[in-house]
């Protein structure tokens, strides 16, 4: 790197207590200088920032590249490789959603730019079940909800964090499609059965459109959701008014099948019995619950 080396009377960008000629510093790849016994605390620590998986704890305080230095490279591994496995993620879903700007084959670079601007948009959370990665809804909508996850206390967040699950941990219906996994399930509203759910947000719950405008207008809809809207019956359920054992409204998350191998995509994934034949097809490795 070019960057230039800071005196040694220069603060730690970590501690912002002592300089850095005060204790061993090290260097990393970025260029950047820090306090080696802070880098590695820093590290150690882990995911501090919430739920939510930003990987600030081994990224440059002064630039937010990934950290690299031989002194802390074993210890950074772990969180490194569940990283490359979000960052995965959310270049996939980019792509198969074709969201804008779209990527440019052949063009250098343009894979980190497009990985970067998704992991940027999107949340990703790490399932207390099966310890993966998966994708938890859209970084706005999080805001919107006014979670300061950084200002709880520890315990609190961990207690939290066990409410985390995938999609293939927590489905009910289809656990997976053999061809393209838990990634593109599309679900039931947890709060309503008269439409699949469009929004998946906070890392835990699917909405329909309805139901989540309803959310946002306050705590007073947002407890009568949670208890659930009542079955309106056969024309207006998406289970023709007979509900699977284990997909009641207010209370469990439902997986349908998968939106990729659906075909029909102007119906939704949703259908109820009688019109399914005339309305929707699935390829074999799909079966709507």
């Amino acid at each position: 790197s070019n960057a230039k080396l800071p005196d040694a009377d220069d603060w730690c960008p970590i501690c912002w207590t002592e300089t850095v000629g005060a204790a061993p510093a090290i260097r990393l790849s970025c260029g950047h200088v820090l306090h080696h016994h802070c880098a590695e605390a820093m590290v150690r620590k882990g995911n501090c920032g919430g739920r939510r998986l930003t990987f600030k704890s081994i990224r440059c305080p002064l630039c937010q590249a990934i950290m690299q230095h031989p002194s802390i490279n074993n210890i950074i591994a772990p969180q490194l490789t569940m990283y490359q496995k979000v960052r995965r993620k959310a270049l996939q879903r980019w792509v198969v959603e074709q969201r804008q700007p779209l990527s440019k084959p052949g063009h250098p670079g343009d894979e980190d730019r497009l990985a970067s601007l998704a992991m940027h948009k999107m949340t990703f959370f790490e399932c207390s079940q099966c310890q993966e990665p998966y994708y938890g809804g859209e970084v706005e909508c999080a805001d919107m909800n006014g979670e300061e996850e950084e200002d709880l206390d520890e315990d609190v967040q961990a207690a939290l964090a066990m409410e985390l699950v995938c999609r293939g941990c927590a489905s009910k219906g289809q656990l997976q499609c053999p061809e393209h996994g838990t990634e593109f399930l599309g679900w039931k509203c947890r709060y309503c059965c008269e439409r699949e759910a469009h929004y998946f947000c906070f890392g835990t719950t699917h909405f329909c459109y309805v139901c989540h405008d309803l959310w946002q207008t306050g705590v007073e809809q947002r407890r009568k959701l949670q208890a659930g809207k009542p079955c309106l019956g056969k024309e207006r359920c998406i289970f023709g008014g007979r509900h699977p054992p284990v997909c009641r409204n207010g209370r469990d998350e439902y997986a349908l099948g998968c939106t990729i191998c659906a075909q029909d995509t102007e119906c939704g994934i949703l259908v109820n019995r009688e019109r399914r034949a005339a309305r929707r097809k699935f390829s074999k490795h799909c079966i709507l619950m």
